[in-house]
């Protein structure tokens, strides 16, 4: 992704999640909707088009009901039957993905939809999870005897670092709904004590009220 943006951007949830399910559809066969999706934030989809319409979804290993297509379940160069034909693995193999047209036209929805906001207290958001856990060991309701949801928080993260994003456009992403339940699961109050914490959470409940998703580039 060399010259493009990197690191956390929050952008209004229900861009992304409008982005998944057309994208949804065009690995389905029904590419219009990306095509005027695109053609309304005025962005080239063109190349991305024409992949989409040559990927032979039917018969990809690496389909995946959440993030859609992952480029680490892909066979190619191995057991793959399809591999000479798909239009997104090139030289380098299921790395290549990260590296298509359509890859990169994700990546240009989401920087395009990015939010003029205050940067993120971190650069990824696995390094959220060390703040998190030691917000949650700070609250008096979170103790050794609480059920395994009361650190629904570390869950929710742990799932968004290891499950990429579509493509390989993202690093990684947390959808708006699953920004609330992290949100909703940290006690209010429970950075106030410790000073490097206190922007963390700060961050964390403006994201929450302006109905933010985290995408990481």
């Amino acid at each position: 992704m060399s010259g493009e943006a990197r690191g956390l951007i929050a952008l209004e949830g229900r861009l992304l999640d409008e982005l998944f399910e057309v994208l949804r559809d065009a690995i389905g066969g029904r590419r219009r909707v990306l095509a005027r999706l695109a053609a309304r934030e005025g962005l080239d989809a063109g190349r991305a088009l024409e992949e989409l319409g040559a990927f032979p979804a039917a018969h990809c290993s690496a389909r995946d009901d959440e993030a859609l297509l992952r480029p680490a379940d892909c066979t190619a160069g191995g057991d793959c039957g399809v591999d000479s034909e798909c239009p997104l693995v090139h030289e380098g193999g299921a790395q290549s993905i990260a590296r298509s047209a359509t890859a990169s036209l994700l990546r240009s929805f989401v920087v395009h939809w990015a939010r003029d906001l205050p940067p993120a207290p971190v650069a990824r958001l696995a390094d959220l999870e060390q703040p998190i856990a030691a917000m949650l060991a700070a609250s008096p309701r979170v103790g050794d005897e609480a059920p395994p949801r009361a650190r629904t928080s570390l869950m929710v993260l742990a799932l968004a670092a290891r499950r990429g994003g579509p493509f390989g456009a993202f690093r990684a992403y947390l959808r708006q709904g699953e920004f609330e339940r992290l949100a909703a699961h940290l006690p209010p109050g429970s950075g106030r004590e410790v000073p490097e914490l206190r922007p963390v959470e700060a961050w964390v409940r403006r994201l929450t009220l302006l109905e933010c998703a985290l995408v990481e580039l």
